[in-house]
């Protein structure tokens, strides 16, 4: 249910469920420098209107290599009291932003057995870190954790993805 764009001009006040997605440039360098630009755009559009909600898909990349952290970490910090939603995804805890986990009230572990990862974890409030590494390297193949957080308060719950 996601239209494709390839520039936020191309957005219509009518379109709620957007994909920002660039085509590749003649270079890295001139891809890299068009994606943050467009998101930069996407970024002052969301702060001015308010209310939305923002998926960063490999929040590491977007964060280092387009050099967005200033603005992801003003997401995960202020979008919220404007009632905007903040949802970043990486391959591993350890890439993520430090403010990721610490301001996450939902998270959503699979398995890992990285000593980093694991220290990570501890990021996430309100949680035994050490036993939430524990469950995390015993997951099966289709088997997640996913802990709720509320200030000092969390709560983990193993489940399991269709197959």
């Amino acid at each position: 249910g996601l239209k494709r764009v390839e520039t936020f001009a191309d957005v219509k006040p009518w379109d709620n469920k957007i994909l920002l997605w660039q085509r590749p440039h003649d270079t890295l360098r001139n891809s890299e420098a068009n994606m943050a630009h467009q998101f930069r755009i996407a970024f002052n559009h969301v702060v001015k209107q308010k209310a939305w909600t923002l998926w960063f898909d490999e929040c590491k990349y977007m964060s280092e290599k387009l050099g967005l952290q200033r603005e992801i970490t003003y997401c995960l910090e202020q979008l919220r009291s404007v009632k905007g939603t903040t949802i970043s995804g990486a391959q591993r805890p350890v890439w993520l932003p430090r403010s990721v986990l610490s301001n996450s009230t939902h998270v959503f572990l699979w398995s890992t057995t990285d000593r980093e990862d694991a220290r990570r974890l501890s990021d996430i409030g309100g949680i035994d870190s050490k036993e939430l590494a524990a469950h995390a390297k015993q997951l099966g193949k289709h088997e997640f954790i996913y802990v709720h957080t509320r200030g000092t308060e969390s709560r983990m719950i193993r489940s399991q993805v269709g197959k």
